[in-house]
C-alpha cells in the first residue's frame, strides 16, 4: 500500500519515463540523456547515461525527504585515497510546482581552467563558482540536474555557506555550473534539490540493505496505477 509521499515520487518518476521513451517497449529512442558536455571551460561525462536503445531501470528505491526515487545502482567515485558513493540516477521534487522537478544523473566534471577558492567565471553560456581552489584537469564528483529546459552541475560535496537564524551553517555545493539563462529562484531550486538529494542519498547508504530494489514502477504505470505526469525533458 502506497503513502501519499510514495505515489507523488512514482508519478513524478514515471513523467520522466513518458517524456524520455515513446511506445510501449521503454527504450531511448534518440540521443543521450544527459547529453556529454564539452567546451573549453569543463566537461562533465554522467556516469551511466541512458543512450539509445538502453531499457529504463524497473526498479527503485523511494526516498523521504521531498517526492524522490532513486536507482538502487550506486557508483563509486575515487578521488585519491577518498571515495563518493552515489546512486548513478534519480528524480527529486521538493516544491509544488513542476519547475522544481528535476532527473540527477551522477557524473564527473572536470574544470579546464585553475580557479581560486571564492571565484567565478562565465564561459560558454555558463557560470561557474568554485568555494574551493581548482587546479585545471581536477576531477570532481558531480550530479547533473537536468529540468526547467535546462541542465545544471553541482558538486556532490558540500561547503558550508550562509547560517540560517539559528546561526547554523547551511550546506551548499562548493562547485555549481548554472546556464546564465537559469534565474536566481530556479538557481536556488536545484541547490535545494540537491540538499534533500544528498539527506536522502546519505540516509540510505547508511544502513545495509537500504540501496535494493522497491518498486517496480513502470509496471504500476503500465497496469493504470497512475496518471501520467507531464514532465518536461527536453
Amino acid at each position: 500500500m502506497f503513502d501519499r509521499a510514495r505515489a507523488a515520487s512514482a508519478v513524478l518518476l514515471i513523467g520522466l519515463v513518458a517524456a524520455l521513451t515513446y511506445g510501449q517497449n521503454q527504450t531511448i529512442t534518440s540521443g543521450e540523456v544527459p547529453p556529454t558536455f564539452s567546451n573549453p571551460a569543463f566537461t562533465s561525462n554522467a556516469v551511466a547515461p541512458l543512450k539509445k536503445g538502453d531499457a529504463l531501470p524497473a526498479n527503485f528505491v523511494i526516498g523521504h525527504g521531498c517526492m524522490e526515487a532513486w536507482d538502487p545502482r550506486v557508483h563509486v567515485f575515487v578521488n585519491g585515497d577518498q571515495t563518493v558513493k552515489y546512486p548513478v540516477s534519480g528524480v527529486v521534487n521538493c516544491s509544488d510546482s513542476d519547475s522544481g522537478s528535476f532527473a540527477v544523473f551522477a557524473s564527473t566534471t572536470v574544470i579546464r581552467t585553475d580557479m581560486r577558492a571564492d571565484q567565478a567565471s562565465r564561459a560558454n553560456g555558463y557560470l561557474i563558482e568554485s568555494k574551493r581552489a581548482i587546479k585545471a584537469g581536477e576531477a570532481v564528483p558531480t550530479l547533473i540536474f537536468m529540468g526547467n529546459g535546462v541542465y545544471s552541475i553541482v558538486s556532490i560535496e558540500s561547503a558550508h555557506g550562509q547560517t540560517d537564524k539559528g546561526n547554523t551553517a547551511i550546506a551548499e555545493p562548493w562547485l555549481t555550473i548554472f546556464d546564465t539563462r537559469l534565474k536566481p529562484s530556479d538557481q536556488l531550486l536545484v541547490v535545494q534539490a540537491w540538499r534533500a538529494s544528498n539527506e536522502t542519498v546519505t540516509g540510505l547508504l547508511s544502513v545495509p540493505g537500504l540501496m535494493k530494489p522497491q518498486y517496480d514502477l513502470l509496471g504500476l504505470f503500465q497496469n493504470g496505477q497512475f496518471p501520467r505526469h507531464p514532465f518536461s525533458a527536453e
